[in-house]
């Protein structure tokens, strides 16, 4: 029965080579797509990096707003005015725009790479979860967690990171 279905060898060398090239063919596809999602990512860091970099040095510049990670005081005990206060409430946009960014970057991230790249962000949303200055900003800016109302009546960020957001904010140590 089976005896019609042996190759010869001027037959088995091509189906051979077929085989192997179609073996090559998939492993080379699935490597150009890994270094596609790669490329990809690490273009999105870059950007959110940027973004990072250009707040912070918005901070160096306009060290009074005290809005960076790193303060020298605590901002509720300091008389702002009226230029200062309005820059601390663009650089707190600024930086919740970057970190509403790097959310979205690392939620659809591989696991690998969300792994090594958003444990950094989300300490950062939690330091500046538990300032009150930021907190008020949020509150005042963003959303009301009393009314259960969102400034202007619509949300500016992405529901997802302002869920989030939410869940960090309401988490207020004591």
């Amino acid at each position: 029965m089976f005896e019609n279905l042996a190759l010869k060898p001027t037959e088995a060398i091509p189906a051979i080579l077929a085989i192997g090239g179609s073996v090559a063919s998939v492993i080379a596809f699935l490597w150009n797509q890994n270094r596609a999602v790669n490329e990809t990512m690490m273009a999105r860091y870059d950007a959110v990096s940027r973004s990072y970099i250009e707040y912070q040095a918005l901070c160096l510049q306009y060290p009074d707003a005290e809005t960076s990670w790193y303060r020298s005081a605590d901002p509720s005990s300091q008389s702002l005015n009226d230029e200062t206060v309005v820059r601390c409430k663009i650089l707190f946009d600024i930086f919740t725009s970057t970190l509403e960014r790097a959310y979205l970057t690392y939620l659809t991230a591989p696991a690998k790479i969300r792994s090594s790249q958003w444990p950094g962000w989300d300490a950062f949303a939690k330091v500046y979860a538990q300032r009150d200055d930021y907190r008020h900003w949020w509150r005042e800016n963003v959303f009301d967690f009393e009314s259960a109302k969102w400034r202007d009546g619509v949300s500016q960020y992405d529901l997802r990171f302002e869920r989030y957001m939410k869940l960090l904010l309401s988490q207020k140590s004591g």
